[in-house]
């Protein structure tokens, strides 16, 4: 990780609740290295049944929404599975729009410094 002291630092899980710790024990390296830290847990669960109550609408994530990553200096993704896999649960009508959420998240982030770290059985941790 190469961040400046002082940097705002997002940290994301996208993991179920059993990974959390992770990203209390990255949390706690990033502040102790002097970053200011931003969380965000992404569990397939949660995914699921906050898509599952989206309204019908084209748009449920306005443009704004995504600005509020600006503020990021850096981003520490921790990966646990991939953004795009999702349950077998999830509400297939509403794959196109959390596959929209997704990248449009990526893209907000696309220019700002990261690192990744793989959690999982057949990754490093």
């Amino acid at each position: 990780m190469n961040f400046n002291k002082g940097d705002k630092v997002l940290i994301q899980l996208w993991g179920e609740n059993e990974h959390l710790f992770n990203l209390e024990k990255y949390a706690e390296q990033v502040a102790d290295a002097g970053g200011i830290i931003i969380k965000q847990h992404f569990s397939r669960v949660y995914l699921c049944d906050q898509f599952e109550k989206l309204a019908n609408t084209e748009k449920p994530f306005p443009d704004n929404y995504f600005k509020q990553f600006e503020i990021v200096d850096f981003v520490l993704n921790l990966l646990a599975y991939d953004p795009h896999e999702c349950l077998e649960e999830f509400p297939q009508n509403k794959m196109k729009i959390y596959c929209e959420f997704v990248d449009k998240l990526n893209m907000a982030l696309k220019d700002k410094p990261s690192y990744t770290i793989y959690l999982g059985e057949n990754k490093n941790d």
